[in-house]
């Protein structure tokens, strides 16, 4: 009999079968990930980590941003380059996106991992964006050409800060403020990006078979509410934290890459599980 294939849980969250890509939201860079993106690459050190810069965000600030989620598809995958499938971990309008991505190419796309996300055809506007945000977004935008420390502030207010802020706050406040002040998005760019996700509509059924929904029950951007119809139309896992806001990865990094671990974790045992049924059959 052939020895079946080693599937303990010890490897299943550090196999190398597949790249791991991080997708952040609208005006966000790369940078915004935070103190995540390294627990990631611990997490599974064998697993090449990719993290694409959208055009008119962060480091490509300069650079025009698509009017389409499809058309941010197209220049995501190709900073992406890889013949592996990947895992994309993805929040707000990144993680349209990668529905998107996974829609148009379902063999590259292993994992979806959705975070505090909406899409035009499961949820209301005043849902995708919630009032009280978009006027407060509004009123720190009016000084955006002058100086970002107004709008950073108030897309804390509104992604992060639940009560009194502490001193590390302030100072991921402070360096995103100078990130923001040396890499000015012009706000052409984050009408493009707003445009391209108000029409965005995500296909009725789940668009890669392994996807999973988080959703941060206390977000003041984008109500939970709607990652709970993506998973009920969709069929799929919903996992939700009472506390943090719509910046779960910023907010509580190691929940998060608990829970996706272990989805990843239970994917590959599941699987093996299969192989070496099925291996044991053809005996």
């Amino acid at each position: 009999m052939a020895a079946p294939t080693s599937c303990s849980a010890s490897n299943a969250t550090s196999a190398s079968d597949a790249d791991i890509v991080l997708l952040r939201g609208l005006i966000r860079s790369r940078f915004h990930w935070g103190p995540f993106a390294p627990l990631v690459e611990q997490q599974w050190p064998e697993r090449r980590l990719w993290q694409p810069e959208l055009p008119g965000n962060g480091y490509a600030h300069q650079r025009r941003s698509p009017a389409s989620i499809s058309a941010m598809t197209d220049v995501i995958r190709d900073q992406v380059i890889t013949s592996k499938p990947v895992v994309v971990i993805a929040i707000s309008m990144g993680a349209m996106v990668a529905c998107d991505w996974a829609k148009r190419f379902p063999t590259e796309v292993k994992e979806l991992h959705l975070i505090n996300t909406s899409f035009a055809n499961m949820a209301k506007p005043w849902q995708r964006l919630q009032p009280k945000a978009v006027f407060a977004l509004l009123r720190a935008a009016r000084h955006w050409s002058t100086d970002p420390a107004a709008l950073e502030h108030t897309v804390w207010q509104q992604t992060v800060q639940l009560g009194p802020l502490a001193e590390q706050d302030i100072d991921i406040i402070s360096d995103w403020i100078t990130f923001a002040r040396q890499h000015p998005i012009k706000a052409s760019n984050a009408l493009r990006q707003m445009w391209a996700a108000s029409r965005f509509r995500a296909p009725k059924s789940k668009p890669c078979q392994h996807t999973y929904i988080y959703a941060s029950k206390q977000d003041a951007l984008v109500d939970w509410q709607c990652s709970l119809a993506i998973s009920q139309r969709w069929e799929c896992s919903l996992l939700t934290h009472a506390t943090a806001g719509h910046d779960l990865p910023l907010q509580d990094p190691g929940w998060l890459l608990h829970q996706i671990a272990q989805q990843s974790a239970t994917l590959h045992n599941d699987q093996c599980a299969t192989n070496t049924t099925a291996t044991a059959d053809s005996e």
